[in-house]
């Protein structure tokens, strides 16, 4: 979660640097007041017009993400609202892996299984690698071959 101040007179709004996807925001004013702003697409830009119902307030009504070289949120209608603020609730980049680790081994058999617990949980996170099907087909593989590592643990190949 982050609170950005409103850049006034401009709709694009930078992302925090840590930024990888956004989960919600709402739009706090500067008297405190929070409204959340629901997501955008490309149409509804087009037709963001100053007619909008409560725009004549110039406070924003919905968000769009924009990628590019940096990736901003744009905000319509153009926030003048001195003091607002996006508050973001966002998916957060990860502390970055080093080399330090330990090291482990797994029999080739079970490789797959390692695969499809990673694929499930990539498919199942909020971003746009996001697919329920396939995570769920995935989770499925994962827990049969924990299963059918709990099975050879414990009483080996022939009893499968």
């Amino acid at each position: 979660r982050a609170e950005t101040a409103i850049t006034l007179a401009q709709s694009d709004q930078a992302n925090p640097t840590d930024w990888v996807a956004t989960v919600f925001i709402a739009y706090k004013a500067g008297s405190g007041l929070y409204r959340e702003l629901p997501k955008l697409d490309a149409l509804e830009l087009d037709y963001a017009l100053p007619t909008w119902p409560g725009a004549s307030s110039a406070s924003p009504r919905g968000y769009y993400e924009v990628d590019g070289n940096t990736t901003t949120t744009y905000v319509v209608p153009i926030p003048t609202d001195v003091g607002s603020a996006l508050e973001r609730y966002y998916v957060a980049l990860g502390t970055a892996l080093t080399a330090a680790g330990v090291n482990f081994s797994v029999s080739d058999e079970f490789v797959p299984t390692l695969k499809y617990g990673a694929l499930a949980e990539m498919f199942s996170k909020v971003g746009q690698a996001a697919n329920p099907v396939l995570a769920q087909a995935c989770e499925e593989r994962w827990t049969e071959g924990v299963e059918l590592a709990k099975i050879m643990a414990t009483e080996g190949w022939f009893a499968l």
